[in-house]
């Protein structure tokens, strides 16, 4: 299991900021644009509405390598059209949720969070993102798990911090001056 601070899984995300700013936006637009023109509202199902944008953003991110699929290449490896990236020794699962950590319901995302399914010396990483009115909230949320199950009571995590679009053209020497927002041992825990 990789010990990734902060400030290192900054450093390694750093060069693939823009894609995933860019294709997220792009994705959000579309779906949106494709909404419009068949006179759907988003708040009456919003969960075809992410769908959709998750299947888009998969796409763009599949076309440049980041997506992790299946064996067949095909499709996103998770259910749902869900997305992960593996990157630099950064496995990151992104979720839609504005800071609110989802539990880790099924056995699959439990052994993710308490970084058991990865590759040695990776790190198992959240990504966190919502919008308003269809544009990409900036920062995105990153977070770094280390266990839980259902009960939010007995969610761990290592640390959590933005990732703004601005940090990708940022010095390293800015990046290790960084801070994340918050440190916990548990999620009930205020951190320091």
């Amino acid at each position: 299991m990789g010990m990734g601070s902060y400030q290192r899984s900054l450093h390694r995300i750093q060069p693939v900021i823009p894609h995933l700013f860019d294709s997220l936006q792009e994705a959000l637009t579309a779906t949106a644009a494709d909404h419009e023109r068949q006179q759907l509202r988003r708040r009456t199902d919003p969960h075809y509405f992410a769908h959709g944008v998750r299947r888009l953003y998969s796409e763009r991110l599949k076309a440049v390598g980041l997506l992790v699929t299946d064996v067949d290449h095909e499709r996103s490896a998770l259910p749902m059209s869900g997305i992960r990236i593996d990157h630099d020794g950064l496995s990151i699962w992104m979720f839609r949720a504005d800071k609110q950590i989802p539990l880790p319901t099924s056995a699959r995302k439990q052994d993710f969070y308490s970084q058991i399914s990865t590759l040695e010396s990776w790190d198992n990483l959240l990504l966190l993102w919502t919008d308003v009115n269809y544009v990409l909230r900036d920062p995105m949320h990153l977070v770094r798990p280390l266990g839980g199950d259902n009960r939010r009571a007995n969610l761990r995590i290592d640390w959590g911090g933005p990732l703004s679009r601005a940090m990708a053209m940022m010095r390293a020497a800015d990046l290790d001056e960084l801070q994340p927002e918050q440190i916990w041992k548990r999620l009930d825990d205020t951190g320091a």
